[in-house]
């Protein structure tokens, strides 16, 4: 499973970087594919398993601030609904994905767009 969400991931970021609405917040972010992109799977990898009941350990303590680290964005509620948008058509597009994990990821996508809208949102 660790290697399909990984690559998820990589995928959407990768597109998202090119998007026409969301892409210069990924372009404006020094490091952004060597260091912010594993923080990314981690934070997914560890979201996705406790939804799923597993746990998900790593060698490295790794600190998130999920709301925080998206403050200096001033994110608007249209990026914030073309990242799920995004996202989801992402894991569409990955055949090899298991159905409840493919399923479970948009339910959380969706989750946290509606979490971000209330929190970020202009």
């Amino acid at each position: 499973m660790e290697p399909i969400i990984d690559q998820i991931v990589l995928s959407f970021y990768q597109k998202c970087q090119n998007d026409f609405l969301i892409g210069y917040l990924f372009q404006q972010k020094q490091n952004f594919f060597s260091h912010t992109v594993l923080r990314l799977q981690y934070f997914w990898k560890r979201d996705l398993y406790k939804c799923l009941g597993l746990s998900y350990l790593v060698k490295d303590h790794i600190n998130l601030n999920l709301y925080g680290s998206h403050m200096s964005f001033h994110l608007k509620k249209g990026e914030i609904g073309r990242w799920a948008v995004l996202f989801i058509e992402t894991i569409n597009e990955n055949p090899q994905m298991p159905k409840i994990l493919s399923d479970l990821w948009k339910r959380r996508i969706i989750i946290f767009r509606n979490l971000f809208w209330k929190r970020y949102s202009l």
